[in-house]
């Protein structure tokens, strides 16, 4: 099997900080499957760079762009000489992940020279970018040939694998789910869970590689994260 890590884009808020809780209580079961890090800027810091439990802090100021580049393509430096992998999957703190279909996937994939996630409005969206430690090494090393401060991180990611030619493989088996306020419409490997932005019962697939959740308000999120922790994972709660 692959060795695969896990880099979570993240903050330090009240509000993210609970997501970040919940994100552990299923992280820390999967040990022997996956390695994982959140990744946050740190603006009062002297060291570059300091490797807390499972965060990376980088010496910096939070912005979405270009910040959620810069994060990424920082960690990954940082991880290439520190630990052993094959694959990376970046992933937000408001995606969760099924960890067993997730590995399943990419231990089909080749380990170089391709690129694997879902396809939104053409590119692979930022809630999952699947890449093996070359593709990885060659985005942290070249992303500042780009337009990186005005373009977002997952279209500039995309942009780069379409530049250098990297093969993307479309998850087969897997689907990507969205508990969300809108609803967009069906679409090939999207499944919605259209909320309304209220709490709902729903029935989920066992076939989704991971969930996006993201409604007008994040208690509503902060309960779908615990109902998919309880019939995903069987994770209790009091």
């Amino acid at each position: 099997m692959y060795k695969i890590i896990i880099l979570i884009l993240s903050s330090n808020s009240e509000l993210y900080n609970e997501f970040k809780r919940l994100q552990l209580l299923y992280l820390n079961k999967y040990n022997q499957l996956i390695k994982f890090f959140f990744i946050e800027f740190k603006d009062n810091q002297e060291e570059y760079v300091i490797e807390s439990s499972n965060t990376l802090y980088f010496k910096g100021s939070e912005s979405v762009t270009p910040g959620m580049i810069i994060k990424t393509s920082l960690a990954i430096n940082y991880l290439k000489n520190k630990y052993d992998y094959d694959f990376i999957f970046r992933t937000n703190l408001s995606t969760l992940i099924n960890i067993p279909n997730l590995c399943e996937h990419i231990n089909t994939l080749p380990k170089e020279n391709v690129c694997s996630g879902f396809i939104v409005f053409g590119f692979i969206t930022g809630t999952g970018i699947i890449m093996p430690k070359n593709v990885g090494e060659l985005i942290a090393d070249n992303y500042e040939k780009f337009n990186y401060t005005s373009i977002c991180e997952d279209v500039l990611i995309t942009n780069m694998f379409n530049h250098y030619n990297i093969q993307y493989i479309q998850p087969s088996k897997y689907w990507w789910g969205l508990i969300v306020d809108v609803n967009d419409g069906e679409r090939d490997q999207w499944k919605i869970y259209y909320t309304e932005n209220k709490f709902k019962q729903f029935d989920y697939l066992n076939n989704i590689m991971h969930y996006r959740i993201k409604n007008g308000n994040r208690d509503i999120d902060h309960l779908y994260f615990k109902d998919l922790l309880k019939k995903i994972y069987d994770i209790k709660f009091e």
